[in-house]
């Protein structure tokens, strides 16, 4: 008997160890449940918050695309006027240079002609009064005098032609880099 109120004594004390292991388990699957809403919750107001900053990224975004795309139409705008004045100054500075290239051939075409011609006078006159004073003896140094003067003449005007196209030259180069 001793031995079956043993055993019932150590089965009640086992079936209170069950019992406390049950309500154990209970507390503890009541207390996950709780936590496993906690979670849920947490969850479902971090994808609204998540969902919240995504809109608000996806509508500033449109506004920065907005402002970047006016903001690049405004610098084209600018090259746009700019290419125009450029072109503008370009030209005015391409007129100017070739009605100075014009004006300083003309000026040095008209005085390379005038040196050429006061000089041929010149040398004319000298040989005109030296064969009046010198005779026939001279007449052969007036020859040689005049042939002289012929070829400084024709020299003369053969560098005019040379600096009036030297300035054709520098005019034409002038209007290549303009046109650049």
């Amino acid at each position: 008997q001793k031995l079956t109120e043993s055993r019932s004594e150590i089965d009640d004390v086992i079936a209170g160890h069950v019992g406390k292991l049950s309500e154990g388990r209970d507390m503890l699957a009541r207390a996950l449940e709780d936590d496993l809403a906690k979670l849920a919750d947490a969850r479902k107001d971090v994808d609204r918050s998540v969902s919240g900053h995504i809109d608000q990224i996806a509508a500033r975004s449109g506004d920065i695309s907005a402002a970047i795309a006016a903001d690049v139409e405004k610098i084209e705008q600018a090259f746009s006027r700019q290419t125009g004045v450029i072109e503008e100054r370009a030209s005015t500075m391409e007129r100017a240079l070739s009605t100075g290239v014009d004006n300083v051939r003309g000026v040095l075409e008209k005085t390379a002609v005038f040196v050429a011609s006061a000089l041929r006078d010149k040398v004319m006159e000298v040989t005109s009064t030296l064969h009046e004073q010198a005779g026939a003896a001279f007449s052969d140094a007036d020859r040689k005098i005049a042939e002289r003067a012929e070829q400084t003449s024709a020299a003369l005007l053969a560098r005019a032609e040379d600096i009036a196209q030297a300035f054709e030259a520098a005019d034409r180069r002038l209007h290549e880099r303009a046109q650049d």
